[in-house]
């Protein structure tokens, strides 16, 4: 750390701490009697405090000496006056090589002013009151004691003449910068700052490389804003022209379908009502004939009761002469079976029914029916899980299958949906919430046609830290919403009772984590052990991982 490279070490820097000397307090050089200099913070922690010196005689009470300095190079003891490094004198010859390698310095930087009073240092201070033709510049020592003699002077208009001094030596104007540290130095660090400046360059050369390279990216800054405006164009059309025409064009298809299903539907009731009258006419003309074939029938039987009944009032003789003629002629046809047995045709609403179901497959009827009642509510013990219920409508068909969507005001919160259900659940679970965010919820159904429309959305429902997770048999997940300190406690549950012990308290287990957001959380809580023939063992672990099961966090 010398100042230049042909002056010694010993010269410009204190042989103890090694640190260049300056005019500071700390750093200023002071001569010992014998001659070794060091500065003002070293010879400090060498003061030895007075001590107590016995003269040997008994009755003469010790007396105090002064302090003490040992100067660590020739371990020669010195008295001062007082325990006071700043008794001793400043080496001025050291003090004039520091003065002109300064003024070196100074000389060497580029554009550099000297002050007008002592020619000696940098003028730092720039006075357009004491010369009315020509601002007169200063050193910040002669400012202070040119412009504090009088009122008159101290009333000047004075202003910095450089903006820019170094970070580290204030006084000194920045003549270098570095790049690793970005920060203005001026030239006495940089021949200093060794590895730690290594890469400084002058003011002027970093500046045009670093503006090169701001114009570089400035450019690809610029090929965004047109990539944002050509998007924003688009977008504008988009919602401006192409979505209303899209709307406008949806609109009339919708018409347009649902004139040619209102025509569809007409000719298949005009269809439908033919079939009916025929069907009707079919079945009158063949009860019809069933009548005439049973009146005839009824007829005989009756011809056959009368004759029955004239013959059984004849003798035994005549009785059996025409008994076998009554026989053939009337009880034979009286007792056929096809005559006796009517054929009654099945219901007429069959047939309607059989066309409901052909209207179904030509999807007429449009899409599902939509669901009603749909609630939401969060599950017990379970941290991101929360249960949707709906009803559908009395006398609806039964759906195909429903679907579950929801949304948030946030883009970031996500959760597993959409989601599908069979048609016979009116029930789901959905999970993967981040806490602190709204969701709500709408559902809609699919018939073999279509989807439905959707239903009303559900309130919203939000899930607030503290997050408790019980015990469920399922791994839960918690996806943080921002980043921060967390501090996360797992306990483990509790041993089972056994007949003549009860089992003991499990694990409690907290830290505080820094996480970020996106972060997941996967959370499995322990379950308390069950008695089993008077025994019972200890409770399950609660295990807490980060974005990855085997990255524990907690283990209790």
């Amino acid at each position: 750390m010398a100042l230049d490279s042909m002056q010694k070490p010993g010269v410009t820097e204190c042989s103890i701490c090694t640190e260049a000397f300056d005019e500071s307090y700390d750093h200023t050089p002071r001569a010992l009697p014998c001659g070794h200099t060091f500065c003002t913070k070293c010879l400090g922690n060498l003061v030895d405090f007075p001590r107590p010196i016995c003269d040997g005689v008994r009755d003469n009470p010790p007396t105090t000496t002064g302090s003490f300095i040992r100067c660590p190079n020739c371990c020669v003891m010195h008295s001062i006056s007082r325990p006071d490094p700043t008794v001793l004198p400043p080496n001025l010859a050291v003090v004039d090589i520091i003065k002109d390698h300064v003024t070196k310095v100074i000389q060497s930087s580029s554009d550099s002013v000297v002050c007008e009073l002592c020619k000696d240092c940098e003028a730092e201070i720039v006075c357009t009151g004491c010369d009315p033709n020509q601002p007169v510049h200063f050193c910040a020592r002669c400012d202070d004691k040119e412009h504090t003699r009088s009122i008159f002077t101290q009333r000047h208009k004075r202003s910095p003449l450089y903006r820019t001094f170094c970070s580290v030596h204030t006084r000194i104007r920045a003549t270098f910068y570095s790049e690793r540290k970005a920060v203005l130095i001026c030239q006495q660090c940089q021949s200093e700052g060794g590895v730690e400046h290594d890469d400084c360059k002058p003011i002027r050369d970093a500046a045009k490389q670093l503006r090169q390279e701001a114009r570089e990216r400035n450019k690809n800054v610029g090929r965004v804003v047109e990539r944002c405006n050509h998007t924003q164009q688009t977008l504008t059309s988009a919602i401006n022209d192409l979505l209303p025409a899209s709307c406008n064009a949806a609109k009339e298809k919708v018409k347009e379908t649902f004139a040619d299903l209102a025509g569809i539907l007409k000719l298949r009731q005009e269809q439908l009502m033919t079939r009916i009258d025929e069907e009707y006419k079919m079945r009158k003309e063949m009860l019809e004939n069933q009548m005439e074939e049973l009146t005839k029938t009824l007829t005989n039987a009756k011809t056959h009761q009368e004759k029955f009944a004239e013959l059984d009032g004849k003798n035994d003789e005549d009785f059996l002469r025409f008994y076998h003629l009554l026989v053939q002629v009337h009880i034979t046809d009286a007792t056929e079976e096809s005559t006796l047995n009517s054929l009654v045709p099945q219901d007429i609403p069959l047939v309607l029914e059989d066309c409901s179901g052909n209207l179904r497959s030509l999807g007429t009827v449009g899409g599902g029916t939509t669901p009603t009642n749909l609630t939401v509510a969060p599950c017990d013990n379970r941290c991101n899980l929360f249960k949707l219920q709906w009803s559908m409508p009395e006398g609806s068909d039964d759906p195909e299958e429903f679907c579950v969507s929801g949304a948030t005001s946030a883009n970031f919160p996500t959760c597993t949906l959409p989601k599908v259900v069979s048609g016979k659940s009116l029930g789901c679970f959905v999970d993967n919430f981040v806490p602190g965010f709204n969701y709500r919820f709408r559902i809609q159904s699919r018939n073999k046609a279509s989807w439905g429309t959707c239903s009303t959305p559900t309130p919203e429902v939000r899930r607030d830290f503290p997050i408790k997770v019980g015990y469920t048999r399922l791994v839960h997940r918690v996806v943080l919403p921002e980043d921060g300190t967390y501090r996360i406690t797992a306990k483990g549950a509790k041993g089972g009772n056994a007949r003549e012990s009860k089992g003991g308290h499990g694990a409690v287990v907290s830290a505080t984590f820094l996480l970020k957001a996106r972060d997941t959380l996967i959370v499995l809580s322990g379950g308390k052990s069950e008695e089993f023939q008077g025994t019972s063992g200890g409770g399950g672990g609660s295990f807490v991982a980060l974005n990855d099961v085997w990255n524990l966090l907690l283990v209790a």
